[in-house]
């Protein structure tokens, strides 16, 4: 709340020192979003065992945030400068699923844990038209994704983190349409890699019956703590505009944010042992394709300077 207070008392003083500056060839504008998102993680689908079988969809996945941007636009030498901060936090996840295991198939209303994911991106961006500068831009950008995952299963005693850190590269195209006077059609496509390191940590031990006896359970997973973390993905937004007073800028828009996260020199290994039937099963690292999915709906509104 102190932050949002401060950002809103900054925003404030932006408009007002504004009212000094007339260069319509030069201009800089801050702006925050009321950003409604759905975030669906990879280890939703991504099973290390290969046995468990989501049986419905992701609950508690939701999270309203509030992130700001920042655009700055030089005509004249057809440049500019796009910034911005996305952090989204997803607590107590849970879904149903059905595990099959040699003794039977049991069923269970699982709690995933939570998740947090941090994008900053720095666009810089050629504008090649001087006629109509903002029908197209494109440039390169520097990207930060920061990705940690932590378990909150309250029914087992056991630590399960993974926390990922990477940067890396974009490609900014954006494309600005006016359709009538100061209302404009704003699009956005951002592919985008980034490579980093990975701090993976699964251990986990409960308690299952076996011929009427508690035996505990372990779950034990390895991975080499020198693997890369590469995160492929790419940003689409589609947003309307409407600018009033002639210093305001309002939004409206969708965005999607879908990227395929790798391990690298992984080497990751699983192993499951039941003291009930002195069982050790080993599962190799799968090959399941792991994916984060990020949608939302936003309303925005901006001061130019």
């Amino acid at each position: 709340m102190k932050k949002t207070f401060l950002l809103f008392c900054f925003f404030i003083s932006l408009c007002i020192y504004g009212e000094e500056n007339t260069n319509n060839r030069e201009s800089y504008e801050f702006g925050i979003k009321f950003q409604k998102i759905t975030f669906v993680p990879y280890e939703y689908k991504s099973i290390y065992s290969r046995l468990i079988e989501p049986k419905s969809s992701l609950k508690n996945n939701d999270d309203l945030i509030f992130p700001a941007f920042f655009k700055y636009r030089n005509f004249d030498k057809k440049f500019g400068i796009d910034i911005d901060l996305q952090t989204l936090k997803t607590n107590n996840l849970t879904y149903d699923s059905i595990d099959t295991m040699p003794s039977g198939s049991f069923y269970y209303q699982n709690r995933l844990g939570s998740v947090r994911r941090d994008d900053f991106n720095v666009n810089f961006l050629y504008l090649p038209f001087n006629s109509n500068p903002q029908i197209l831009h494109f440039g390169l950008g520097i990207k930060k994704i920061d990705r940690e995952f932590t378990t909150e299963n309250l029914n087992s005693s056991g630590i399960y983190y993974d926390k990922i850190n990477t940067h890396g590269l974009s490609i900014p195209i954006k494309s600005n349409i006016n359709i009538f006077e100061n209302f404009d059609i704003n699009l956005a496509f951002d592919p985008y890699i980034t490579l980093g390191s990975r701090k993976y940590i699964k251990q986990n031990i409960f308690t299952s019956y076996y011929d009427n006896a508690q035996y505990p359970f372990i779950i034990y997973s390895y991975t080499n703590p020198n693997a890369i973390a590469q995160i492929l993905g790419f940003q689409i937004d589609v947003s309307f505009s409407y600018r009033f007073f002639d210093r305001f800028k309002f939004y409206f828009g969708l965005n999607r944010n879908h990227s395929e996260i790798k391990f690298i020199h992984s080497n990751e290994a699983n192993y499951r042992y039941f003291d009930g039937t002195k069982t050790l099963l080993y599962f190799p690292e799968t090959q399941d394709r792991r994916f984060d999915s990020i949608n939302s709906i936003y309303f925005g509104i901006s001061t130019i300077l």
